[in-house]
């Protein structure tokens, strides 16, 4: 399913009853609480690629970048089609086929031991995969290195170009509760700065009625906890990254 921003956002808007004028939240308030929620649930159920790079005569350093999950491993991301970001490498071959073993670090094996059979494998940081060696032999060529990866879901654009978010169509209702979360945060936050922690006196039909915002967060927290022990059930990948 592809989902934009702006049919995100109205089912948001919807879900938190707050359709009619005056508006609680504003359209930026509910992108941010959209973007939030974004990243909250590409965290628990990532987003699995794999992508293939060219390597270099004694190229030792690879960049892994956000890729499109639609698109072949040895196809190009054009510019301008994805929003999401790298959560972490799973898996190496070079060449493709042959698994890279994550580099051991520094041996304290004997010269000529066993340790010989860590003669290339990788670490790696954020966006930077590290070879152990630099690259020779038939690991040099177009699209010799193949990576698996987690990566985020497309955080929703709509200005100044349409990029919708790209997660499972099953997701959207917890994509929503987390949504309603942040939004419902945002919310206290104001009330705190703007009226103070007790709840002032108002008057009758005021805008700015007081929200018992903590009973509603409590009661989300429960959903939410609900909806994703729900969705661990039918996820291959039952727990959230512990990286």
């Amino acid at each position: 399913m592809s989902t934009t921003r702006t049919t995100l956002r109205t089912m948001l808007r919807a879900a938190l009853l707050d359709t009619n004028a005056p508006l609680l939240w504003s359209d930026t308030a509910l992108d941010g609480a959209i973007d939030e929620a974004v990243t909250a649930h590409s965290y628990q159920f990532p987003c699995p690629v794999a992508a293939r790079y060219s390597l270099g005569p004694g190229q030792q350093v690879v960049n892994v970048v956000p890729t499109d999950p639609a698109l072949p491993e040895d196809v190009p991301v054009p510019v301008g089609t994805i929003n999401c970001d790298v959560i972490g490498v799973q898996r190496a071959e070079l060449p493709v086929g042959t698994p890279l073993p994550p580099d051991p670090g520094q041996s304290t094996d004997p010269a000529a031991s066993g340790s010989a059979r860590y003669r290339q494998g990788y670490r790696w940081r954020g966006h930077t995969l590290v070879l152990h060696n630099p690259a020779s032999g038939d690991e040099v060529g177009s699209y010799t290195l193949r990576v698996e990866y987690l990566q985020t879901y497309n955080i929703p654009l709509d200005t100044p170009i349409t990029i919708a978010w790209n997660g499972p169509d099953s997701d959207v209702p917890l994509l929503l509760l987390l949504a309603k979360r942040a939004a419902y945060q945002l919310l206290a936050e104001w009330q705190i700065r703007t009226q103070g922690a007790t709840p002032p006196t108002l008057a009758s039909g005021s805008s700015l009625a007081h929200i018992a915002v903590p009973p509603i967060l409590a009661a989300l927290e429960v959903e939410i906890a609900r909806a994703l022990a729900f969705r661990r059930l039918r996820s291959l990948r039952s727990r959230a990254l512990d990286i």
